[in-house]
Formats: C-alpha cells, structure tokens, sequence
C-alpha cells in the first residue's frame, strides 16, 4: 500500500491525501494477475498496437502536461496517430490522473468535444455542416437527457 500510494503521488501534481488513500485503495484491490498483464501490455505492448485502430469515430485524447508517465510523445506517436479522427488536448497542471485532480477542467474539454463532433439526440452521429441545425440538436439532446456540462457545474441548480 505504501509504494503503492508513493508511485501515485510521484505522477501526481494536486492529488490530495484524500484522493491518493482512495486510489491506493482501489489499487489493492485490482488482482496480481490483472496488474502483471497490464504491465505486460505496457511493457510489451499488444500486436495490434502499432496498426491503425479499427475504430473511425472521433476520439479525444486528454493528458496532464505535469504527467511524466504519458509524455506528449507517447501520445502522438502511440496513440492519436492510430485513429482516423483524434484530437488530443492538454490540462494544464495537472498529472497522471487529470480526471481526478482537474475535473472541471476534463469535463469542459469533453463539452468543447462533444459540442464540436456529436449533434443527433438518439445516438452518436459526426457533426454537419449546418452550425445551426446542429447546435439546435444539440441543445434538443441536453433538454431531454439529463446531461450537466461543465459550464453549469458550479451554477445554481435550475428549478423543476
């Protein structure tokens, strides 16, 4: 638990204590034989790992600028050049576990991603090219599903 929590703090920039006791928690809890496969993988890499994916749809990447495990090379060189769509985005200050020490940050790029590639209310669909029609589609799809962006996080609750 204890190199656990150390290695987690290393890659980390704003982890609180509260954060690092969580995820070392969970950490312990994952199975010896899944951590060894997944550090094979790492380690190894899988054989369609160097192939581009098979998956077309758009893809955002997020990674922590203070993150010395996934570096901007890893990224480009690794994993945006697999897809046939990818953007990939930088949270400033921010480590290994950008979606824990900077969530409102992560959730206003997954806003700016969602608002600029997906517009259909039943389903996932790439934008078109009528701006109008589609951010009109998308305001539909935020009125009937009851998704909160990262714009309204910390706004006041509307009322009922």
């Amino acid at each position: 638990m204890e190199g656990q929590r150390a290695v987690r703090q290393q890659l980390s920039t704003l982890l609180t204590d509260a954060d690092l006791d969580r995820l070392t928690v969970v950490g312990a809890r994952v199975r010896p034989e899944v951590v060894r496969d997944l550090v094979d993988a790492w380690n190894t890499g899988h054989p369609d790992g160097a192939r581009p994916s098979r998956y077309t749809g758009p893809v955002l990447v997020v990674r922590g600028d203070d993150d010395g495990f996934i570096t901007p090379d890893l990224v480009a060189g690794g994993v945006v050049k697999r897809f046939a769509s990818a953007k990939s985005v930088v949270i400033d200050r921010a480590g290994h576990w950008v979606h824990i020490e900077r969530p409102a940050a992560v959730a206003a790029e997954l806003d700016d991603f969602l608002e600029e590639t997906f517009t259909a209310p039943s389903g996932i669909c790439p934008k078109d090219t009528d701006g109008a029609a589609a951010k009109a589609r998308l305001h539909e799809t935020k009125e009937t599903h009851t998704w909160q962006s990262a714009r309204t996080l910390n706004s006041p609750p509307r009322a009922q």
